[in-house]
């Protein structure tokens, strides 16, 4: 692992700021050391050095493509019926024959659109207002 401290050994200096380090990322042919300095101070990078870590995504689930991938065969959709068929399946909402829980209950009420939520006025808190000037 190299060292700043072997670097300016090498190098012949006398001293190094103890708050300069250099630090590595993990291994990878995409990825090159940056130099990090104290607090305030910018960092040194390229964009072009930037790269996902692996961990950081998932492969994509491939269906249907034989029993080694996991997923083969019935693509996880179970064997027979509705939901395993091709085609736009069951519409939102639908309970299987069952009588939807949305016809099941009436309508109840009136909703007016065009109302007003009023608020009550103390007359004596207006006359405060006015004679603070805050209204």
């Amino acid at each position: 692992m190299f060292s700043l401290r072997t670097a300016v050994a090498s190098l012949s200096l006398r001293s190094v700021a103890p708050a300069a380090r250099v630090a590595f990322a993990t291994p990878c042919k995409f990825v090159s050391p940056v130099v990090v300095q104290a607090r305030g101070a910018s960092r040194s990078s390229l964009l072009g050095d930037l790269s996902n870590v692996p961990s950081s995504y998932s492969k994509k689930i491939r269906r249907g493509r034989g029993p080694g991938s996991g997923k083969g065969k019935t693509a996880g959709r179970g064997t027979k019926g509705q939901k395993a068929r091709s085609g736009k399946g069951m519409r939102v909402g639908f309970e299987g024959g069952q009588t939807p829980i949305t016809r099941l209950f009436p309508k109840v009420g009136f909703h007016n659109v065009n109302s007003l939520d009023l608020a009550p006025l103390n007359l004596n808190r207006l006359q405060m207002w006015i004679k603070n000037g805050t209204y």
